[in-house]
């Protein structure tokens, strides 16, 4: 299970995971629209890692919620979009892009953000914006509120094998 470290980032607990997983399948005001996410975490293993995900029925890569904060290329992917698996949008940032640097040791504020209106994708670290996609690949996004056969997961996505989270996550 994962594990609460009282005090670890800035005086502030810490949910710190080893290949574990928090997951919920209740969703109530989850968005249909647009969104925007903010995830103060530590990445120290370089290795496939997924933040967090909504995964899709049965397992069949329907989950179009899904952080990888980073890769193993020390890259940020954030795939976003319809959850019926007939379009998302996906943007690929360097973890260093725009000149911030990055030390596994350290905590980063991520943000993600997208508008339905512009269909516009933007991460930031740090207040510095890294990437911006403007994608119409993102026709809507499926309301899955008050739906079975979805699971909101931290520290894993069900559908990839072996990409579980290692590090800690101090706030979403």
């Amino acid at each position: 299970h994962p594990l609460l470290s009282k005090g670890q980032q800035n005086n502030k607990d810490v949910v710190s995971f080893s290949s574990d997983l928090l997951s919920t399948s209740t969703f109530n005001g989850w968005p249909t629209g647009s969104i925007s996410i903010f995830v103060v975490q530590r990445a120290p293993v370089n290795k496939l890692q997924s933040t967090m995900a909504v995964d899709g029925i049965d397992d069949k890569g329907e989950g179009r919620f899904n952080l990888h904060i980073p890769w193993i290329d020390e890259n940020l992917y954030w795939d976003y979009g319809n959850t019926t698996g007939s379009g998302y949008g996906r943007l690929t940032t360097s973890i260093t892009a725009n000149g911030t640097t990055f030390d596994r040791e350290n905590y980063y504020i991520y943000e993600f953000s997208y508008n339905d209106d512009t269909k516009v994708m933007v991460n930031n670290k740090n207040a510095v914006e890294l990437g911006r996609n403007e994608t119409s690949d993102i026709t809507n996004v499926v309301d899955i509120n008050g739906k079975s056969g979805y699971t909101f997961n931290l520290g894993h996505d069900d559908y990839l094998s072996n990409v579980s989270f290692e590090g800690d996550i101090a706030e979403i």
